[in-house]
């Protein structure tokens, strides 16, 4: 079931952060530190342009700016995760490499580690964490799209609609371009990135190149359990807005920038939070996927994963109305 899977991915983080001592955890706690400071300073610039001065009707010619300020919050955001994705992804990379050493190197000696990485990722590899904070995300959601496409094709194909093959498969097509990019600029890159000091791009390639099941499949599977967490994110979220609604004295247009500000800032820090958990588990899903490493084979991810590459070298297909 979902939560027998997210309670065993749960273990195995935690198992990760305990084998790292408290050295994973102040890096993270680091992180989130540093994106609230930069938003804070980003909401200062917001709430300065689009001040309880400015009347409604003029933001109406304000968008470019305001499309500005909200893709800057983006590529916020998207930095800091993929900052966490590199430091924890190769961390989560370099535990199961010292197991298969057994003992013959130490996990994180001193905190070395984590600094090692940390230092890497603000240094020699900045311009991998920045491009994968722009590209990882936007990635992800194009191969679930095009996953979501290839799934109803399938199904429809079982039902022999064809209009609506034709359908699927025009979209499939249409979709290829953004696919063939996005499954080079995924996810997985950085936890190698980090491991291996290659670039995210290369890193993005030779994982796709070699294993490319672990992209079309294993990080799908991740990302789809991941919602349940990105949902509770937006549930706290947008609590944390409703009650700074409730208590805000102020009203006009100032009211609105102030709760959509509020929420961006709230919606930010809860995903960063969780973001240590998933980025754990990208890492996770490189450890599996690539043969140098050894993971637990009795784990509950693993057997479910080997399950899902044996149906699909099979060709075994489980359509929506089975599932």
């Amino acid at each position: 079931s979902r939560l027998a899977f997210l309670g065993s991915l749960m273990d195995l983080v935690t198992e990760i952060f305990t084998a790292y001592q408290y050295t994973l955890v102040v890096a993270c706690a680091l992180a989130l530190a540093a994106q609230t400071l930069v938003l804070l300073w980003w909401g200062a610039f917001f709430v300065s342009l689009f001040s309880s001065s400015l009347p409604l009707g003029a933001l109406a010619g304000e968008w470019p700016t305001l499309l500005f300020l909200l893709f800057s919050w983006y590529w916020i955001t998207q930095f800091f995760q993929a900052l966490v994705s590199f430091v924890l992804g190769g961390c989560v990379l370099w535990y199961y490499e010292a197991r298969r050493l057994e003992g013959r190197e130490e996990v994180n000696p001193g905190g070395a580690r984590v600094r090692l990485y940390s230092t890497c990722a603000l240094t020699s590899s900045l311009g991998s964490v920045c491009k994968g904070g722009l590209y990882a995300g936007l990635s992800s959601r194009v191969l679930s799209l095009s996953n979501l496409f290839v799934e109803q094709r399938d199904y429809a194909l079982a039902l022999r609609s064809t209009y609506v093959v034709h359908f699927y498969d025009t979209c499939i097509a249409l979709m290829a371009p953004l696919t063939h990019f996005a499954r080079r600029n995924n996810k997985l890159a950085l936890s190698i990135s980090a491991a291996y000091g290659f670039t995210y791009s290369k890193s993005g390639i030779d994982q796709y190149n070699k294993y490319p099941q672990s992209v079309d499949m294993l990080l799908l599977d991740a990302d789809e359990e991941m919602q349940t967490l990105n949902a509770l994110g937006n549930t706290v979220a947008g609590t944390m807005a409703l009650v700074f609604a409730l208590s805000a004295q102020n009203t006009g247009s100032s009211r609105s920038l102030f709760l959509l500000l509020v929420y961006l800032m709230a919606y930010s820090g809860v995903t960063l939070s969780l973001h240590c958990y998933s980025a754990a588990i990208y890492g996770f899903v490189v450890a599996y996927s690539n043969e140098e490493t050894i993971v637990p084979p009795d784990s509950i991810p693993v057997l479910r994963w080997g399950r899902k590459l044996e149906e699909r070298r099979h060709g075994v297909h489980r359509y929506p109305a089975e599932l």
